[in-house]
């Protein structure tokens, strides 16, 4: 999917939205991770969707988004605390 995103971004005009997926392999986050991320503001999805509806994000804030170092930094911290907050939950349910 990279692959797909990269070329429409060489074209003169990329497509204005992608899918949650694409976005979410752009950048190198599994598709679950843009929940997280988009409750801390980090990545917001267009419009005002149900939980259960697909999600679409403007191409140019995840363009944007992949050259930031601090935010990508940010959301990275994000998704290593959920991991180790759900690590220590197991352990603590394995007790």
């Amino acid at each position: 999917m990279v692959a797909l995103l990269q070329r429409w971004m060489d074209r003169e005009r990329p497509p204005a939205r992608i899918r949650a997926e694409v976005a979410a392999d752009f950048l190198g986050f599994q598709p679950d991770d843009l929940a997280l991320l988009a409750r801390h503001g980090i990545l917001v999805p267009l419009g005002n969707p149900s939980p259960n509806a697909v999600k679409y994000f403007a191409t140019v804030e995840v363009a944007a988004l992949s050259e930031d170092r601090d935010r990508l930094d940010k959301a990275t911290e994000l998704i290593y605390e959920r991991n180790r907050q759900k690590v220590m939950l197991q352990e603590v349910q394995e007790d």
